[in-house]
């Protein structure tokens, strides 16, 4: 018994067999959740940019500015005769508070930067001692060593004051 000759183009078969046929790969489906994400997220930051904090209310009241003037009447009578006020106008100054700095040295880091707050400082500044620990993150976790300026310095209440932690 003899093979008929094959063509050695055409894929080989065994015999008897169907050629196998393979489905067309379907394409993945995309995913949609990386969209909805990045638009809340995209959404959040448009309404964290119009809706921020509005520091011009705390400019406009830290001077404030009043104006008299006194208005001479247009028809004054005959009998009467009224002289007109200067016009005055005064600003008040804003006053910052002075305040003797604390011995801090020794205590926990939290405790001295809520004593601080408390006596009107508005300008606190962390600093680590540490070569390792090189920022302050939670102060809750350090303890002071030193305050500058110097304990019993008086600063007024805006100046910098820079409190140096360890957290050995």
């Amino acid at each position: 018994m003899t093979y008929p000759p094959q063509n050695p183009n055409e894929h080989q078969q065994p015999y008897g067999q169907q050629p196998q046929f393979q489905a067309p790969i379907q394409p993945k489906p995309k995913k949609k959740w990386p969209w909805i994400v990045g638009g809340v997220v995209v959404l959040l930051v448009i309404v964290g940019m119009v809706g921020g904090g509005d520091k011009d209310k705390e400019d406009k009241a830290a001077a404030t500015v009043t104006t008299s003037v006194a208005v001479a009447p247009l028809a004054p009578k005959a009998t009467t005769t009224k002289a007109a006020a200067p016009t005055t106008t005064t600003v008040e100054p804003v006053v910052v508070a002075e305040v003797t700095l604390p011995d801090v040295a020794g205590q926990n880091g939290a405790i001295v930067l809520d004593k601080l707050k408390k006596l009107g400082l508005t300008n606190v500044t962390t600093a680590s001692a540490d070569l390792k620990d090189t920022v302050v993150l939670l102060a809750a976790n350090w303890t002071v060593v030193s305050i500058e300026p110097a304990p019993g310095t008086i600063v007024a209440g805006d100046d910098l004051v820079v409190v140096t932690m360890t957290k050995q």
